[in-house]
């Protein structure tokens, strides 16, 4: 019987012999090259963060930010902040038994994108497809904004298209209100104050016509009384021949001249009075008339600023890997080494990688 002789199954890899000396320099080599490359890419990504601060620098330097690109729809508001505190909440405590809302909202998001300007486009047609208004807009390889105006009623559409515009991982956004019922109060206040300086304005006016007219008529009374009593001397004077009668005649002419004199001078000084202090009193009803056409100005602005939303839209370059970064459940370094370790196994037993005998 022939014997069974168990086959021996021999390993045809190559085999590749290293000097122990020559691999402690290649993984000191290997170790040198992954800091650098480690600390490469951690400057990469320093620069390229510094370079985007830059580009955002730049725009707002060169295009106004979202509460000064809405100043030409707001002058009241800026005209406000400059009479009082400086901002929204410059007018005082409100009155805390005073529940009325008037909210003032604003909005930001930030985008994440491998195509800017496309986006950039994008969230412009979207503004003005709400009825908004563009305020500002620039654009960039890796970063773009874009300022705007909406109304509110349109808010809540517009919003849902600009989160459609990106994943929700690359989209995050910021919304804010602020009630600004100290302004109102304020703007109520305001129009109080003129109104009632007007109505005590009307009243003088209306006070000083009535004594003017009393003055006058008094005046005038005397005037008819001896202009009455002056014809009856005249002619008596006409009738009189006795030298001696004539001369008390011509005394009493004289005295009553004299007294109708006075009387037409009482006449000329009352209306001149009543002049100056009508016009000035209508200079002062023409100003608080001013005052409240302004204020009314004020509070229909006011009303357009709360019935609007104002914010921004930034736009951000993401590279590959920072969506990787993203979208991955676990870091995509541990991934990228889970695949080289399965790569190199599966070489390995497939033959594809050397042995290694050591010296």
């Amino acid at each position: 019987m022939e014997e069974n002789i168990p086959e021996v199954k021999i390993d045809t890899r190559r085999v590749i012999k290293v000097s122990k000396k020559k691999l402690k320099i290649t993984v000191i080599v290997l170790v040198v090259l992954i800091l650098l490359f480690i600390g490469g890419f951690l400057f990469l990504g320093i620069f390229t963060r510094q370079s985007v601060d830059s580009i955002k620098m730049t725009g707002s330097n060169m295009m106004p930010t979202v509460s000064e690109s809405v100043r030409d729809d707001y002058a009241v508001e800026k005209s406000m902040r400059v009479n009082n505190s400086g901002n929204y909440g410059g007018y005082g405590q409100p009155d805390i038994t005073d529940t009325r809302e008037f909210l003032k909202t604003n909005f930001s998001a930030k985008i994440k994108t491998r195509k800017v300007a496309d986006v950039v486009q994008e969230v412009t047609n979207i503004v003005k497809g709400s009825d908004g208004r563009v305020d500002s807009s620039n654009s960039s390889e890796k970063y773009g904004r874009v300022s705007f105006v909406v109304p509110k009623n349109k808010f809540e559409s517009f919003k849902d298209q600009v989160e459609n515009i990106a994943h929700q991982k690359l989209y995050t956004e910021n919304i804010s209100s602020q009630n600004l019922l100290s302004q109102k109060q304020n703007i109520e206040e305001q129009t109080g104050n003129i109104v009632n300086t007007l109505d005590n304005l009307q009243n003088q006016k209306a006070t000083l016509l009535a004594k003017h007219n009393q003055t006058l008529s008094t005046i005038n009374k005397e005037l008819s009384r001896l202009k009455t009593e002056i014809t009856a001397v005249e002619t008596v004077i006409n009738q009189t021949t006795d030298e001696a009668i004539l001369v008390q005649l011509r005394i009493q002419e004289n005295s009553l001249l004299k007294q109708e004199s006075t009387q037409k001078q009482k006449l000329a000084t009352e209306n001149s009075a009543y002049s100056i202090q009508n016009q000035n009193l209508d200079n002062l009803i023409n100003n608080s008339n001013n005052n409240l056409t302004n204020v009314n100005k004020q509070d229909d602005q006011f009303t357009n600023n709360i019935e609007t939303v104002n914010g921004y839209v930034e736009v951000n370059w993401v590279s590959l890997w920072q969506m990787a970064k993203l979208f991955s459940p676990i870091h995509p370094t541990i991934v990228v080494i889970i695949l080289v370790i399965i790569l190199w196994i599966y070489s390995k037993r497939k033959g594809y990688i050397p042995r290694v005998e050591m010296q």
